[in-house]
């Protein structure tokens, strides 16, 4: 026998039976079962697979392990060709990978909003504040993200000749003192502050409360 294919690529996903046979409605009868694959379910299991797929090096352990539960159901829901009360809310994280990726991809925009999602993916605004209140809603996500990043640049070397100002651009906050506001209240320091501490220097104890940075500088000398 000789088979020929197409140049394509695919995902292999090997789960333990224990813990995809309680997902299924018959267990026993999925051996080499096919998909179609213009099931509504298959289609978002093969998205979701390949949206985890690029977002891999970047999870950590405990976000790898998060992760597992939301696919197997998944894919329990696409082989039992229906969602159940048991695999549901797997489900509705489908569309959350997709939206977070989504946001990803547009992090440094500073037109992103609940709007332009909302549009991009079709689904309710009711939807996305349900989808995004574990992580205190879309925008406080957003802001979150955006001033992570925004906190790596202050401290990576290549960074150190662009301005405040300049760095808050680019990771979409158009206004400086928003941005040092955020900061602060986000990591306890002002943007030149952490600056100070990546560069192992000390801040300026007049701008910034005394008693805070004397905390910190105990945790560090601890660490």
């Amino acid at each position: 026998m000789s088979t020929a294919t197409d140049l394509h690529s695919h995902i292999d996903i090997v789960v333990p039976r224990r813990l995809l046979a309680p997902l299924l409605k018959q267990p026993d009868n999925s051996h080499e079962l096919v998909l179609d694959a213009n099931l509504s379910l298959v289609n978002l299991l093969r998205n979701t697979a390949s949206c985890y797929l690029q977002n891999l090096t970047r999870f950590s352990v405990e976000e790898a392990q998060a992760s597992l539960s939301p696919l197997i159901g998944l894919a329990a829901a696409a082989i039992n060709g229906s969602v159940t009360e048991e695999n549901s809310s797997a489900v509705d994280q489908a569309p959350l990978a997709r939206i977070r990726q989504y946001v990803d991809l547009r992090i440094f925009d500073p037109s992103l909003s609940l709007d332009r999602a909302i549009g991009a993916f079709g689904v309710s605004r009711r939807t996305l504040y349900r989808l995004f209140e574990p992580f205190g809603g879309f925008q406080s996500n957003v802001r979150k993200r955006r001033l992570d990043l925004a906190r790596r640049a202050l401290q990576t070397g290549h960074m150190q000749s662009l301005s405040i100002s300049e760095i808050a651009g680019m990771h979409g906050f158009a206004s400086p003192e928003h941005f040092a506001r955020s900061f602060r209240k986000q990591f306890g320091l002002t943007p030149r502050e952490m600056r100070f501490h990546a560069d192992g220097g000390i801040p300026d104890m007049e701008s910034a409360d005394q008693h805070e940075l004397w905390s910190r500088w105990v945790i560090d000398i601890g660490r």
